[in-house]
């Protein structure tokens, strides 16, 4: 059993630290070394990296599917069936059988739905891709469950998919499950029932679930005289951390014609790293700018 260190600490954080900013070669110099120290989750960002090969690395399957496999080993099912996948991508559709399977053994989701979506697609065979498929429908775990529902909606889209995903993501939410609100809500956006998705955003913001605290003020920003509901959820969200509801506060106060408070809004967002609210930023800008040359012109018109 490995421990992480003080040292793998600080070496995952300048890995994470230089991934956000697009720079694979330091992130990879940083994962390689806690990688090397026997830290799983390092093995498994390297091995992606690697078969990404993108932000100065050069793409390497060998080695990808190296660290995989040494990931595998110490019991990374998530390693596993990535290495399917690799070999899927390559047409070897019976090498990424066998390693689905091995990861699906270990009770992976993703690993069951690969295996469904492989022999379905690439074998016409049903029997197994249903049986796989069942497998999946079978786990206990909340995440396993929404994991399946998204695989309904999203991968495996048909209208008549669509009522297993809700039962699945309501059977998560009677779990205890308060991220399955925000996946249900999302679904119902997306098939446009606005007022289902109203609904459950409610149910799950109250329930605490911050993304849902965020799109149920997002929803309600153009809904009539709803600027206090509005204004209540979205700075709940920002309380609790999220960046994107800064954004949406800005929007709230804009279509209010609070033109200061929305570019101070405007202003954080961009600080926070929202990079899109700077264009709402210069819009802003311009608006208050005019105002302020309309006021001016007033005054000269009244000496």
């Amino acid at each position: 059993m490995f421990q992480i260190t003080p040292k793998d600490k600080r070496n995952l954080k300048l890995a994470e630290e230089a991934a956000e900013r697009g720079d694979q070669v330091t992130a990879l110099k940083y994962y390689l070394k806690a990688a090397e120290n026997g830290i799983v989750s390092a093995m498994v960002d390297s091995a992606c990296i690697y078969f990404e090969g993108k932000g100065g690395v050069e793409k390497d399957i060998d080695k990808s599917i190296e660290w995989f496999k040494k990931a595998g080993q110490l019991g990374s099912s998530a390693a596993l069936n990535n290495i399917g996948y690799i070999y899927g991508t390559m047409g070897n559709y019976k090498a990424a059988i066998s390693w689905y399977e091995k990861a699906a053994n270990l009770g992976d989701v993703v690993a069951m739905l690969n295996l469904s979506n492989t022999y379905r697609n690439e074998y016409n065979n049903k029997i197994l891709a249903q049986k796989w498929l069942k497998k999946a429908e079978s786990l206990t775990d909340t995440a396993a469950i929404r994991r399946v529902a998204e695989f309904y909606f999203v991968e495996d889209f048909d209208k008549n998919h669509i009522g297993k995903a809700i039962e699945l993501y309501k059977k998560a939410i009677g779990l205890g499950d308060t991220a399955a609100y925000k996946e249900l809500g999302d679904l119902y956006f997306e098939l446009d029932d606005f007022g289902r998705a109203h609904h459950v955003y409610n149910d799950g913001a109250n329930a605490g679930n911050v993304e849902c605290m965020t799109n149920l003020g997002m929803m309600l920003i153009y809904a009539p005289r709803c600027f206090e509901p509005a204004k209540y959820w979205l700075s709940k969200a920002v309380a609790h951390g999220d960046k994107d509801a800064i954004k949406f506060l800005g929007e709230l106060y804009e279509e209010y014609k609070n033109f200061p408070k929305a570019l101070r809004c405007y202003r954080k967002a961009v600080m926070h790293g929202v990079t899109e609210a700077a264009e709402d930023v210069a819009k802003v800008k311009k608006i208050l700018k005019r105002r302020k040359l309309n006021y001016k012109l007033k005054l000269r018109t009244l000496d």
